[in-house]
């Protein structure tokens, strides 16, 4: 198995195939979505883990490993579905007429980028939080290469930092608000 960057990588470049096909209106409102999705992660995820750690550890009496396999897989489920109701149900588009190749298709990779990074690091930011459960599965092998252990420091939910989470709806609104002045 590979370096888990290149997982990653494979995981953008799918997201930046499907932002060409698609157009770069309809993935500004997946960036929307994605952001708001972070926010709704990263302030009520703490509230929740304490949940989370309740039902394992006072409940079922789960070990540790298998409490931070089951808080990645839940927090994991929960973010691919807010995304994946974005990209399959009505889109969020921004109203005009997208430009012709090759500007539209250079906005559409730009935002490709963008969404491969919000969407791919937020799930990579859950692996790292909860200890990279996977590797009980098989599917990682540690340790991270030097340049995924930079990486992490960039990863969407560590942007603004613990307790900065509100930031994450500001460029959300401002989207939000040229979408609304069309």
């Amino acid at each position: 198995m590979g370096p888990i960057e290149l997982f990653f990588l494979g995981i953008g470049l799918m997201i930046v195939l499907v932002a060409i096909v698609r157009g770069y209106d309809r993935e500004l409102g997946n960036c929307v979505i994605a952001q708001v999705a972070i926010f709704i992660i990263s302030f009520f995820g703490n509230r929740l883990e304490g949940v989370l750690n309740l039902i394992g550890n006072d409940i079922f009496g789960v070990s540790e490993a298998g409490l931070n396999l089951f808080k990645f897989l839940f927090m994991t489920i929960v973010f691919s579905s807010i995304i994946m109701a974005s990209y399959w149900g009505a889109t969020l588009d921004f109203p005009g007429k997208p430009l012709p190749p090759p500007e539209g298709t250079l906005i559409s990779i730009g935002m490709g980028l963008l969404n491969a990074y919000l969407i791919g690091g937020t799930v990579w930011y859950f692996l790292d939080k909860y200890g990279y459960p996977i590797t009980a599965l098989g599917l990682y092998q540690p340790p991270l290469t030097a340049t995924a252990q930079n990486i992490i420091e960039f990863l969407p939910p560590k942007l603004f930092g613990p307790g900065n989470e509100v930031y994450w709806i500001i460029p959300a609104a401002l989207l939000m608000l040229l979408r609304v002045k069309g």
